[in-house]
């Protein structure tokens, strides 16, 4: 996303250059607004700004600390400058303070655009290459996760980079082929394994780049990655990878089979452990109880289904093994503080007012 940033006292000034920008760029363009230099901070510091177009009243000394307090937050960021002054003064202003240019007023809406349009192409191009350093290192974090038998770091990971493109305010092409390009990086992950889980990840990634409803959110993106990656970690137990650690090899049992509603019976079952002594070891592992744990990461998942989701509560429950609707309520709550559907409410206020602002 190209955020653009356009100081000016003047309203009508403010308003035009962001409906010029607006129609004139190619791509997905943020633009925020201010009136003065406090505003324009506020915005810089909460913000990755890549471009400021800042009015030069007649004080020089205001656009002088605008500037430097714009490049002391963001060592990359453009400036253009606008003024009534005389040519040779801002000439002069503009290369004192190393901006990219300035634009004499009134001027024309194509010059404005002829002058921002490389600089848009120039972020656009570095953001992209920043994209593909991340994805790159969370593949090898991933990598590394999953030589070291890690299931749910290794969902972490790839669910943290799945936000990050969603959240990213690329238009939805960009998205969706970032995301299937990471799938199939993720493919090559189980490239050294049985090519039978090769050939499960082949049919999940060719299901993924098939259909569109599987790429529309970051929610239905992360359940085709945690299926593969769940592939993959099938394999590493098949193959007895980690047979030696009881914990770890525990602990990928119950976050793999979180939603089937496995029991304590079950997970001390899968480690050749009675029940009571599982119950104790787990307890000495992990700090808390095995009851607590599996609450805990069911909410997780109830969290994440009420934010990205409109599936209703009840579907959500049995979606996490809860045969009572009522019984998942009162544990959310308890865990929470508040009811599934206050927090759905709170998350959906909580991105209406962000829309809002933006």
């Amino acid at each position: 996303m190209f955020q653009v940033l356009v100081v000016d006292s003047g309203a009508i000034d403010r308003e035009m250059m962001k409906s010029v920008l607006h129609k004139g760029l190619d791509g997905p363009v943020e633009i925020y607004l201010a009136g003065g230099i406090e505003e324009a901070r506020t915005i810089l510091e909460e913000t990755g700004i890549d471009l400021m177009i800042a009015d030069v009243p007649l004080s020089t000394a205001y656009v002088k600390n605008l500037v430097r307090t714009a490049c002391g937050i963001h060592q990359n960021i453009d400036v253009i400058l606008t003024t009534v002054k005389r040519e040779g003064e801002i000439a002069q202003l503009s290369n004192m303070l190393g901006a990219t240019g300035y634009l004499l007023k009134p001027f024309r809406r194509e010059t404005l655009l002829d002058m921002v349009r490389p600089l848009e192409t120039r972020a656009r191009a570095a953001e992209a290459q920043a994209g593909e350093a991340e994805q790159l290192a969370c593949l090898e974090r991933i990598a590394a996760s999953v030589q070291d038998c890690q299931y749910k770091k290794t969902i972490e990971t790839a669910k943290e980079y799945i936000d990050f493109l969603y959240r990213s305010g690329d238009n939805m092409s960009v998205i969706r082929m970032r995301v299937v390009e990471f799938a199939a990086s993720l493919a090559a992950v189980g490239a050294s394994q049985s090519q039978e889980v090769q050939q499960k990840l082949a049919a999940t990634l060719e299901r993924f780049r098939s259909r569109y409803d599987l790429q529309s959110n970051s929610f239905e993106a992360t359940s085709i990655i945690e299926e593969m990656l769940d592939a993959i970690f099938a394999e590493l137990e098949r193959c007895q990878l980690y047979s030696d650690d009881d914990l770890k090899k525990v602990l990928n049992f119950i976050d793999r089979n979180i939603k089937k509603g496995v029991t304590l019976d079950d997970a001390a079952e899968y480690v050749n452990m009675s029940s009571s002594y599982f119950s104790k070891f787990f307890k000495k592992s992990m700090g808390i109880n095995f009851i607590t744990y599996v609450t805990d990461r069911k909410i997780e998942f109830a969290k994440d289904m009420l934010e990205n989701t409109d599936m209703p509560v009840i579907n959500i429950a049995y979606e996490l093994s809860y045969n009572e609707t009522n019984y998942f309520s009162k544990a959310f709550k308890k865990k929470v503080g508040m009811t599934p559907t206050e927090y759905r409410e709170q998350c959906l206020a909580r991105k209406g007012l962000k829309a809002a602002g933006a």
